[in-house]
């Protein structure tokens, strides 16, 4: 008798299988409409020529379509070490200040974007700080093996700047566009931490983090390295942000707003402007895979 036992457990779990697919029906649910939110993209760098800010309207969470930017603002970058102001025109979906063979951003200077939209006034503050000299960007062929794929891994060398804490932002470019298979990289002296690499040169896995291991550089690839400074506050928005891009898996914590640092000064007005304003001076390096 007990020969027939399992045949009929899995009879029964076949029906019951078939009974929930049988079940299934999509249902459609409206979600209402939220309002779009408006979000600064702006930092300004210490080099010469055009510095670009964006006022952009968020797509929905449903839409697809990309954002929208925003046209009837008017916004002026000041530097408020000098006492100079530098009106910013609307044109191709930015506001620029085209400031020649200058340069708008000088380190140590204390700096104002006010912007003026909705019949509010919005102003935000950030000083630039000093930023390291890239030495060199080098390049390892590597075979393959259980952690990466053949090909050329780069690395970077640099030194932190010594006597004081300093916050840094690290991008790195392929063949003249952002290599979309590394991470930004935000860095505390060189380092991952305070009071840990004062003076000394950025740690090993800052270095290499400019390379994919699912994706090396091949032959023929041109590798950029831009360093660029950080206020405290920037680092502080820059970790957010980024945290929120790693969040998820099993121990995922619950998503956050990313802060802002545009502030409303007209009373009464409850209109709200996303997004960060920030200086960076920065400093590159470069080398081509040959």
């Amino acid at each position: 008798m007990n020969t027939y036992k399992r045949p009929l457990v899995l009879g029964c779990a076949a029906l019951i299988l078939i009974s929930l697919v049988s079940c299934e029906k999509v249902i459609k649910i409206d979600l209402p409409s939220a309002k779009s939110l408006v979000y600064l993209d702006g930092f300004i760098t210490d080099s010469a020529g055009v510095q670009s800010v964006k006022l952009l309207k968020a797509s929905g969470y449903l839409d697809s379509a990309a954002a929208q930017p925003v046209a009837d603002a008017t916004i002026t970058l000041s530097d408020l070490t000098l006492g100079t102001s530098y009106p910013m025109t609307y044109q191709g979906g930015a506001y620029s200040y085209d400031a020649g063979a200058g340069a708008i951003g000088v380190v140590g200077h204390v700096y104002q974007l006010s912007v003026s939209w909705s019949g509010a006034q919005f102003i935000a503050r950030d000083t630039m700080k000093r930023v390291p000299v890239i030495d060199s960007v080098n390049f390892t062929y590597k075979k393959a093996d259980a952690d990466k794929n053949e090909g050329y891994y780069a690395t970077f060398f640099s030194v932190d700047l010594p006597g004081a804490t300093d916050y840094y932002w690290i991008r790195a470019y392929r063949n003249g566009v952002r290599n979309g298979y590394v991470f930004d990289q935000v860095s505390i002296d060189g380092a991952y931490a305070e009071n840990t690499n004062d003076g000394l040169e950025f740690i090993y896995p800052l270095r290499e983090g400019i390379t994919a291991n699912d994706k090396p550089y091949v032959k023929g690839d041109s590798v950029r390295v831009v360093l660029r400074s950080l206020s405290k506050s920037s680092y502080d928005f820059m970790q957010t942000a980024l945290n929120q891009l790693f969040n998820g898996g099993l121990f995922a914590t619950v998503l956050a707003n990313v802060p802002a640092n545009l502030v409303n000064q007209t009373p009464g007005n409850t209109a709200r402007i996303y997004g960060w304003f920030g200086m960076t001076a920065q400093s590159e390096g470069s080398v081509r895979i040959k």
